[in-house]
């Protein structure tokens, strides 16, 4: 009997075969084969003609396999309709569900169920409810909802999509979320290529990590290395910051973020702008470096700090520089010079000259009268003591005029704004932001501008030091210069200035008259970052021009060893000389202009930051944290449903569903 079964099932295997659909001009792999069957039998309806087989059948067409417990071939029609346990397998790709319907002539499986499962190669496994799938162009198209899980239990989902075999690609079309690394992101289209774990988005691409938010209208995420490339209208935020870009690299795994083209980083916690056409953020170093976050600027670079002057009016600082870094460190990861020498800076801004020179005065006036009544056998009375107490002290105070600064003590040492810490820094972690500013550093302000070769700023001290030929503006017509310059800051506003060696200051009075004072060092005192005083210290020179009815008439060359001007609208309004003073005065057609000038002098107008678009051509970018503050993070509503409730919030209970193929 044996024979017989087998050679009735061969006979019923060729009977099946849809050989009058075929020429010998077909190739094989497009013939549709019934490879294997428990059971078969030919069944006639009407004029429709039925093939049947169950128990383990196995079709072949178009090199893919159709397995199924049962299926019932419409000969008439090419179509074949497939139950239980069924799968198509072809190549790495395979496909299960319940139930199929396979259209042979067109080359399609039309999966429907309550569930239908397709695996690939790298372990993804794709579910829906409603799914076809091209045997000859290997593609697999879903609708109504579906979700992929890898091995890892990243997750996608889209209302519907694509997945090609050949290119081993996912495409997620119509209310893409997806879930990788612990980043949520949603967009309106999604490529993902499964071998490369490397996945592309589309227009409206928002991203969620932690406290982290990014939108963009394209981009890709690199599984392997972590690495996420934004691009195109690319905004971020995070609690403390928001950014803009053309162009952003992400590496998730170190936090490093690369800005390219247009990028602006508006730090909140600092009220400042970081502006660069190559931005690059860096949250940490290794173990060979001590900061603890950083930015760097190059390419167009510039920090715009958004402060206010001290009657809470908007005022806005400028700065660029070739290349500009931002980072802070631990105070304990600083060296110990660097505390010793901070100290050293304030000491030496609040130092008030004047009024230990004018105490010393007065002491020796004092000595110097005593000791002539003793001489003379005289006392002084009660009455006469103070009398003369009076007239000291009316002699030896400077009084600044009232319509110069109120409020301002110009003699008495003031507060300090930057007192250094007395703390042992060595067990201080509290972090200390820096700044470094090097190749053609300017600032633009709108009554302060500044230039040098190269600027570094610390909140150790809050002094920004300035070297390499530096100088400042201020009302335009005053300007400052020395080897070195020290600039302190109260409250994001000038409140001190120290000029070291060759110190200059000059005012412009008209195209070839400039006031002018030089000497070996000199002290600023700022109100409302405006120049309300200035101390030359050290072998003083000055030369200054004096008007009669609007016309200059006289020119006044000065020596002394110490001079103080007190400033309003720009000009010095009043003035003190200290010892050893020398005055000449001349009509000025009386004085060659080259003797009308102090040796060394140099006016660097042209070099003058005019305006913000000197210091960068970017526009600010308002606030758009509450834009996007509105836009709801992904839901995963068809990876909960088919993968246990996995994306649901915690504590939200799981469900379990019906698994209908493994791989």
């Amino acid at each position: 009997m044996r024979p017989l079964l087998r050679f009735a099932f061969l006979f019923l295997s060729v009977l099946l075969t849809a050989v009058p659909a075929f020429s010998q001009d077909v190739p094989e792999e497009d013939v549709f084969h019934l490879v294997e069957a428990n059971q078969a039998q030919q069944e006639t309806f009407g004029n429709m003609s039925f093939r049947r087989v169950w128990g383990d059948a196995k079709f072949l067409h178009n090199n893919t396999y159709l397995l199924c417990d049962s299926a019932s071939w419409n000969v008439d029609r090419h179509k074949i309709d497939a139950y239980g346990n069924v799968k198509i397998i072809q190549g790495n790709t395979i496909l299960c569900s319940d139930n199929l319907t396979y259209y042979i002539e067109r080359n399609l499986a039309e999966f429907r169920g309550s569930l239908v499962e397709l695996f690939d190669k790298e372990g993804n496994t794709l579910r829906t409810e409603f799914l076809n799938y091209d045997t000859k162009d290997s593609v697999a198209t879903f609708f109504g909802g579906g979700a992929l899980r890898d091995t890892s239990g990243n997750v996608m989902e889209s209302r519907q999509g694509t997945y090609d075999a050949k290119d081993k690609t996912f495409t997620f079309e119509n209310r893409v979320e997806m879930f990788v690394d612990s980043i949520r992101i949603k967009t309106t289209r999604m490529h993902y290529v499964a071998d490369l774990a490397k996945a592309f988005f589309g227009k409206d691409t928002y991203m969620w990590r932690g406290d982290g938010f990014l939108n963009a209208n394209g981009g890709s995420y690199e599984r392997n290395t972590q690495i996420a490339n934004f691009k195109d209208n690319v905004y971020m935020n995070d609690p403390s910051y928001e950014a803009w870009s053309d162009d952003v690299i992400y590496d998730q795994v170190t936090g490093r973020a690369d800005m390219y083209r247009n990028s602006q980083i508006l730090d909140t916690t600092h009220s400042s702008y970081y502006l660069a056409d190559c931005l690059i953020y860096e949250p940490k170093g290794d173990t060979a470096d001590l900061w603890q976050d950083r930015v760097i600027l190059t390419r167009n670079p510039a920090i715009v700090y958004c402060g206010e002057n001290e009657n809470h009016q908007p005022d806005t600082l400028y700065m660029r520089g070739d290349s500009i870094k931002i980072f802070s460190m631990k105070k304990c990861d600083f060296a110990e010079k660097e505390f010793t020498d901070a100290k050293q800076r304030v000491a030496d801004m609040e130092f008030d000259a004047l009024a230990k020179s004018r105490d010393e005065m007065a002491k020796v006036r004092e000595e110097e009268r005593t000791k002539k009544m003793q001489e003379a056998g005289m006392m002084p009375t009660k009455e006469a003591l103070a009398y003369m107490e009076k007239q000291k002290a009316a002699e030896d105070t400077l009084t600044v005029p009232k319509d110069t600064v109120a409020a301002v003590d110009t003699v008495a040492a003031v507060d300090s704004v930057a007192a250094v810490d007395t703390v042992d820094f060595r067990k201080d972690t509290t972090l200390v932001r820096v700044i470094t500013s090097y190749n053609n550093v300017k600032v633009f302000r709108k009554d302060v501008q500044a230039a040098c070769d190269s600027m570094i700023f610390t909140e150790i001290d809050s002094v920004a030091r300035l070297h390499g030929d530096p100088v400042l503006w201020n009302e335009i017509k005053n300007q400052l210069t020395a080897e070195v310059m020290y600039l302190m800051l109260k409250n994001g506003n000038l409140y001190r200035g120290s000029m070291v060696t060759d110190s200059w200051v000059i005012s412009q009075e008209d195209s070839i008259h400039f006031h002018q004072i030089k000497s070996t060092e000199m002290l600023g005192y700022f109100y409302e970052n405006q120049l309300y005083r200035y101390d030359a210290l050290g072998g003083v020179n000055a030369v200054f021009y004096v008007a009669e009815k609007a016309r200059l008439t006289t020119i006044n060359i000065k020596e002394a060893k110490s001079l103080t001007a007190l400033i309003k609208d720009g000009n010095a309004k009043r003035m003190l000389y200290m010892e050893s003073i020398k005055s000449d005065a001349y009509p000025i057609g009386d004085l060659a202009k080259s003797k009308q000038r102090l040796k060394g002098f140099k006016w660097r107008g042209d070099e003058r930051p005019v305006d913000k678009f000197a210091i960068t051509s970017q526009s600010l970018h308002t606030s758009q944290r509450e834009k996007y503050e509105k836009v709801v993070p992904p839901k995963y509503d068809f990876v909960n449903k088919y993968f246990d409730n996995c994306m649901a919030p915690e504590g939200e209970e799981k469900k379990e569903i019906k698994k209908v193929g493994t791989l």
